[in-house]
């Protein structure tokens, strides 16, 4: 069954907003987590009784759920599953919820505390941590108890301390830690096998790590030997073998030796999406290739990813979307042009949100306050703090209440 549980990462925790809110600063992610306030909780893996006792509502509707692919809902500001008919299948019962299934588990928070669900909605493990992985990775997950963080299975049973100051997820069988005020990295049996020195670290992604040594980043394998010298004011992981990196007050991509694919920095840059790179030069955007070249002429007043072959760029204050060869095939008209999702995109007239399909004709005409990009056939929309919910035809399969 593929992730029986789909929850619609617009709905939950993504704003509206036009790719004008995009910003250089956006573009390498911080490490660091939110902090929650302490508290004593109980550290021991929910058990066989507590399961029955805090599923049991649960379980009533999980028999009935099959192969059918559910989505998260909000109603008075709790989260919920519903089917794509617009039936509960459960009821809103969270505060928060991750953004979709990850080996088979669902993060969700009850009160200030997180737990798990599995993907027929029983509880996997119980809400008991200040903290926690919005996702399980490689079976494991952090949480926090009081001001310290570990590691849990699937189980919830704590399979690293909590001894650690601060914890990211585990990817290639490491995982950043913070202890004694510095970064290394653990493997699973909680050894540490890249000694804590660094003053922050990121995780591997394809064998090499970004980490920072005094005010400068840099990268290191997985051995721990640092393989591009710390010299950066930013290092972003690497993706299919490129990193965006800053450089004084300007951004560049690097390959796996550390040399720059091209010569030129810019004044903002975006990760790649479809093999382009949108870049500025501090005037206009245009887009580059994964050599470097400048394949589509630095022409717009702000440019956004590649989604389905279409990009959305600004010109004179109106936005429009073009193809993968600069051609502008739906002309600038729109106060907010977000990416094409499932063949249509949410874009903005005057105060109104509507729907376009890639030729630019309106699927649904401006009329929503607020509306989230399709994903797995569903939709969520707001007509004036009323929120609701439409399929692919437009029709509402929730309709729009407070």
């Amino acid at each position: 069954m593929k992730n029986a549980l789909i929850a619609l990462m617009a709905l939950i925790t993504v704003g509206s907003f036009g790719y004008m809110a995009l910003t250089p600063s956006t573009l390498v992610r911080d490490s660091e987590h939110v902090k929650f306030n302490t508290q004593d909780f109980k550290t021991e893996p929910i058990n066989a009784a507590e399961n029955e006792e805090l599923s049991q509502t649960n379980r009533s509707v999980a028999s009935a759920l099959g192969d059918k692919e559910l989505f998260a809902m909000k109603q008075n500001n709790l989260y919920g599953f519903i089917d794509k008919s617009g039936q509960y299948m459960i009821e809103p019962t969270y505060s928060e919820i991750s953004e979709n299934f990850s080996e088979g588990l669902a993060r969700v928070k009850i009160g200030n505390t997180y737990g798990y669900i599995l993907e027929t909605g029983e509880i996997a493990i119980r809400s008991k941590f200040i903290d926690a992985s919005q996702k399980f990775s490689e079976g494991l997950a952090y949480a926090r108890v009081q001001h310290l963080y570990g590691y849990i299975n699937k189980e919830g049973s704590v399979v690293i301390d909590f001894k650690y100051d601060k914890a990211l997820d585990f990817s290639q069988g490491l995982a950043p830690v913070k202890i004694n005020g510095k970064w290394g990295f653990i493997d699973k049996k909680n050894k540490m096998v890249i000694n804590n020195r660094f003053n922050e670290a990121r995780s591997f992604s394809e064998d090499l790590a970004s980490v920072k040594i005094a005010n400068k980043w840099g990268y290191i394998n997985k051995s721990g030997d640092v393989v591009i010298e710390p010299q950066f004011g930013q290092g972003g992981n690497f993706l299919k073998n490129l990193a965006l990196v800053k450089v004084g007050d300007e951004w560049a991509f690097i390959d796996r030796a550390g040399n720059y694919i091209n010569s030129d920095t810019y004044k903002a840059a975006m990760e790649y999406t479809e093999d382009l790179a949108p870049v500025s030069n501090g005037k206009q955007w245009g887009y580059i290739d994964r050599s470097g070249k400048a394949v589509i002429k630095a022409t717009y007043d702000y440019a956004g990813d590649f989604s389905e072959g279409l990009a959305a760029v600004r010109v004179h204050n109106k936005w429009g979307y073009i193809d993968k060869a600069g051609k502008m095939v739906i002309q600038p008209q729109f106060n907010i042009a977000e990416h094409f999702s499932e063949g249509f995109a949410v874009v903005q007239i005057t105060d109104k949100k509507g729907y376009i399909d890639k030729t630019g004709k309106y699927f649904i005409a401006p009329k929503y306050s607020d509306a989230k990009a399709f994903s797995g056939g569903v939709a969520q929309v707001d007509l004036g703090n009323r929120i609701g919910y439409i399929d692919r035809n437009g029709k509402y399969i929730v309709e729009p209440e407070i």
